[in-house]
């Protein structure tokens, strides 16, 4: 029985390579809204105030776009549709957002600094008292989120796929499917939410939002908004309410790594699947390379799943259990993307 197991395993293994060699196996695909006529396709777009511990302006929401277009217009399409304020202007360096009206900060919500940052905000440039919660430059009260309030180095930064442009939005061409995070930072020039490393201009620091992906995240929650079916499934009472909470709750703490993440939207899209996580065939909650196996073995027909999972090792969700999507919960178990 070990032989057998080991051939297995080598077998997965084998597999895994070819698939590493000529690309990765295709993730499942929801069903996305029509297009608007006279539009080519959606990216998601959100304004995030994490770092103040206020969640969104604007959550994360499928914008259509027109080929060719910037993200800067869609960034001003999003601005007009969703009815908020913005200030922007077009300076030598492109497009730049210099404030974004903030209803937190008009209802004067209380500010909650992550854990990792008060100690550099205070220690480091005295920008912040932890103790008082004082700030040395407080919001001028116009309800605007703006440049250079609270602290030096605020202001609006974007990343597009999970990278931080050298170019101003206006220089980053959208393309479809693609998460573009507009995120507020008041320190570091975006060192604070993960975006870069301070240019080797700040003191390093212990950061768990540092380079964490959350677009897969910020995808979900942008067509669960678009689809009336999933946001019954998340309004409370539905289905997925409790994940959907937890999910949110995760998404938007800054001191959440990425494995809190990933787990938070696993569990989300197993709610969403009916309880199934996609790949755990035996149970455990996680998806591991004994899972994987199993999937792989019931595929070949030398074994059987239990009833109960099944559906979880149609991974793929195309109403069938291949090789393919044992590859794809061996993938997710060695977090392979």
């Amino acid at each position: 029985m070990k032989i057998y197991k080991k051939l297995l395993a080598a077998a997965v293994a084998a597999a895994l390579l070819l698939t590493l060699a000529f690309g990765a196996v295709s993730a499942e695909v929801r069903t996305m809204p029509e297009v608007p006529d006279g539009y080519d396709g959606y990216v998601v777009v959100d304004f995030e105030v994490f770092v103040l511990g206020w969640g969104f302006i604007i959550e994360p929401t499928l914008v259509p776009y027109h080929e060719g277009e910037s993200l800067a217009d869609v960034t001003v399409r999003l601005l007009e549709t969703a009815g908020v304020d913005g200030d922007y202007q077009l300076s030598q360096y492109g497009f730049y957002l210099t404030g974004v009206a903030c209803e937190q900060l008009a209802n004067g919500e209380e500010i909650v600094v992550p854990e990792y940052l008060a100690p550099e905000l205070e220690n480091n440039f005295g920008c912040y008292d932890d103790d008082t919660g004082d700030w040395y430059n407080p919001e001028n009260g116009d309800g605007i989120l703006s440049q250079m309030e609270y602290t030096y180095y605020s202001g609006w930064m974007n990343v597009a796929g999970n990278a931080s442009p050298d170019v101003g939005a206006d220089g980053v061409t959208v393309e479809n499917g693609v998460v573009y995070r507009w995120m507020y930072s008041i320190y570091g020039w975006g060192m604070d939410v993960g975006i870069n490393d301070g240019w080797g201009m700040f003191a390093p620091f212990e950061n768990p939002s540092y380079l964490v992906d959350r677009d897969a995240a910020c995808a979900l929650y942008a067509e669960i908004a678009a689809d009336p079916e999933l946001a019954a499934m998340v309004a409370e009472g539905g289905q997925a309410y409790d994940e959907y909470v937890a999910f949110v709750e995760t998404l938007t703490d800054l001191d959440n790594g990425q494995d809190a993440i990933d787990a938070a939207l696993a569990a989300l899209e197993a709610a969403l699947a009916g309880g199934v996580l996609p790949g755990d065939v035996d149970g455990s909650g996680a998806v591991s390379v004994a899972d994987a196996l199993m999937i792989l073995r019931h595929a070949m027909g030398v074994a059987q799943i239990d009833d109960e999972f099944v559906g979880a090792a149609d991974v793929d969700g195309n109403g069938s259990i291949t090789t393919l999507d044992a590859l794809t919960a061996l993938r997710a178990a060695l977090n392979i993307s």
